[in-house]
């Protein structure tokens, strides 16, 4: 089923009008611009779930180097220190990957890479 709502709120930024329901036929214009015809919406709904698609990937891909920023600090992983982290490469691997798709998302489902476990060595 299209989503009227969706396709304007993305594509007809600050533009004015409200839906009835969820058919075209309850889209009512408040705006200076010309209301979109429905085929116009219509042909804009699969750019817009890929769009969407695309934002979540992102948004995704964000908490999941948030949540490993600790493991790129230079002396989480130093023998000097006391623990330290014995993969940081490991860490470091699992963040380009994860980096790669936070800057160039793709849209659809993403099977994504298992963070590596902390490994914890004791230090010289």
């Amino acid at each position: 089923m299209i989503n009227y709502s969706q396709i304007l709120s993305l594509n007809y930024v600050g533009a004015q009008w409200s839906m009835d329901g969820s058919e075209y036929s309850g889209l009512e214009w408040y705006d200076s611009t010309p209301k979109p015809t429905q085929e116009e919406l219509d042909a804009l709904w699969i750019p817009t779930q890929e769009a969407d698609s695309k934002a979540a990937n992102k948004a995704t891909a964000s908490q999941l180097l948030a949540n490993t920023d600790w493991a790129s600090i230079s002396d989480v992983g130093s023998p000097s220190n006391n623990p330290y982290l014995g993969n940081q490469a490991d860490f470091i691997a699992y963040r380009n990957v994860i980096r790669a798709i936070a800057v160039y998302p793709p849209a659809g489902e993403i099977v994504w890479a298992t963070p590596p476990t902390e490994v914890w060595l004791q230090g010289e």
